[in-house]
């Protein structure tokens, strides 16, 4: 019975470091994980009847929640990546320490490996964040992609400032060259990229429609057409990437699925981008996609209207 998981930052018993781990809330139980890939918890906290704190008074961080058990004197702090995003957690915590404690849930957890070796691993990541790097990638992606990216960072950070520009755009680059050198190195199968193809052609469709006629947007159906992009891509990439990589994927996503984002793009104000879009996305559906993919969307067109019958939709994925 889980309700929730995902990565916090656990701050150490001495206050001295924060480190990443990985969480699942459990009915009254939080299960706590060195690593998203071991098959068992490192320790289960009990949170029945515990205190929660939101914002936690003893921290400068405002992103920070504390736990304090009814069995023990120590207080366990954590932190998510944003304010928001933590404030999510300290509301299912609140919810969850009603419930009856549980043993952690079984866990069927796939050999960990990685097609990238270290080297290569730090060769991507540096790239990423080099000039060279995104360079490359810019001398081998159409224009009409490029020019969308560029206004897709222009829009981040007139509405959400520099900071989140460089972080999304560093993830974006990362996570591009690393699919890109699996690729190269066979690691990705055609079947699987055509798999993981088909819920970003639905996606790309009903965006575009939303932007050149904004009457027929549904956010709730922008939310669960992201959700399935997102579990296909994770799907495809997660038994060759590090968790920390797929952090950025999910950070990624939740982001694009925000309120804060929806409510700015769709704006009013933002009309005149938005046209710039639908003429870049429907630039590159013409230019780009095959015949086959136009008819694989054509035969498939009552899944941009029944969403949740798709076989990777979960609609609460990316719930505000």
């Amino acid at each position: 019975m889980s309700t929730k998981d995902g990565f916090l930052k656990k701050k150490g018993r001495r206050g001295l470091s924060w480190k990443l781990r990985y969480f699942i809330l459990s009915g009254g139980s939080l299960h706590y994980y060195k690593d998203q890939h071991d098959q068992n918890p490192t320790t289960t906290y009990n949170i029945q009847n515990a205190k929660i704190e939101f914002p936690a008074s003893s921290e400068k961080k405002k992103n920070s929640l504390a736990i304090t058990l009814p069995s023990q004197t120590e207080v366990l702090v954590f932190s998510a990546e944003t304010f928001e995003k933590t404030k999510v957690w300290a509301e299912a915590l609140e919810k969850a320490k009603s419930l009856p404690p549980t043993t952690a849930p079984e866990r069927i957890i796939a050999k960990k490996k990685s097609a990238l070796s270290a080297s290569q691993a730090s060769v991507t990541q540096k790239a990423a964040k080099s000039s060279i790097g995104k360079k490359v990638i810019r001398e081998f992606t159409p224009e009409a992609t490029l020019t969308l990216l560029d206004d897709f960072k222009r829009f981040v950070r007139e509405s959400f400032g520099t900071e989140k520009e460089r972080e999304l755009e560093d993830s974006i680059y990362s996570l591009a060259i690393k699919t890109g050198m699996l690729y190269k190195n066979n690691h990705l199968s055609e079947e699987s990229l055509t798999t993981a193809r088909r819920p970003v052609l639905i996606l790309w469709s009903y965006f575009l429609d939303c932007c050149e006629m904004k009457s027929l947007k549904d956010l709730d159906q922008i939310r669960r057409l992201l959700s399935n992009v997102y579990v296909s891509l994770d799907n495809l990439l997660r038994p060759h990437l590090s968790p920390r990589s797929m952090v950025r994927l999910r950070e990624i996503f939740d982001f694009l699925s925000s309120n804060a984002t929806m409510d700015a793009f769709f704006d009013d104000k933002n009309d005149d981008n938005m046209q710039k879009t639908a003429g870049l996305l429907r630039t590159l559906w013409d230019s780009e996609l095959s015949t086959d993919d136009k008819q694989l969307l054509m035969e498939e067109q009552v899944a941009l209207n029944e969403p949740t019958k798709g076989q990777y939709t979960d609609p609460g994925m990316f719930a505000p």
